[in-house]
């Protein structure tokens, strides 16, 4: 897993256990807060018998919460399995990771149109550049050859 560590992965549409697991178990946990608590009533009677006794009668209520903190993986496996075919979760190296939308191209008419357009053109104007400067460089050197090459041999060869 070498290889996989240094490259950038997208999942999405997983519908098998063992990459679902793989993502469930790079994506980690994350502490929740667990609340738990009830309540409970009573009412109890009493009588006495006697002329001058009156019934008794005692109710009580109780209420308790409770919260506690719980590690959970951030999505299971079976939540990975039930995520939107549109959703896709991004690893890459030294970054967090990234849940993104997917969108088709064919939808989004501006996006191809935009990225063709621009990408072409200075992808043009940077080989041009690229290219006078390695043929200054060839220049250079081929002039640097011939003039070292003509030049008479120094005193110090006798």
């Amino acid at each position: 897993m070498t290889f996989l560590s240094n490259v950038t992965q997208i999942f999405f549409a997983v519908n098998d256990n063992t990459t679902a697991e793989y993502v469930s178990t790079r994506l980690g946990e994350q502490t929740i807060i667990v609340e738990s608590g009830g309540t409970s009533e009573g009412t109890s009677r009493q009588s006495s018998s006697g002329p001058h006794s009156s019934p008794s009668i005692t109710r009580s209520w109780n209420e308790n919460r409770e919260w506690n903190q719980q590690a959970r993986q951030l999505l299971k496996p079976e939540e990975v399995q039930t995520l939107p075919p549109r959703l896709a979760i991004t690893f890459a190296p030294g970054v967090r990771p990234i849940l993104t939308s997917l969108i088709r191209y064919y939808e989004e008419k501006r996006l191809g149109r935009s990225l063709r357009l621009h990408g072409g053109a200075l992808g043009f104007v940077g080989a041009a550049v690229r290219c006078v400067v390695c043929l200054g460089f060839a220049v250079f050197l081929t002039a640097a050859a011939v003039a070292s090459s003509s030049a008479p041999p120094s005193a110090a060869g006798k």
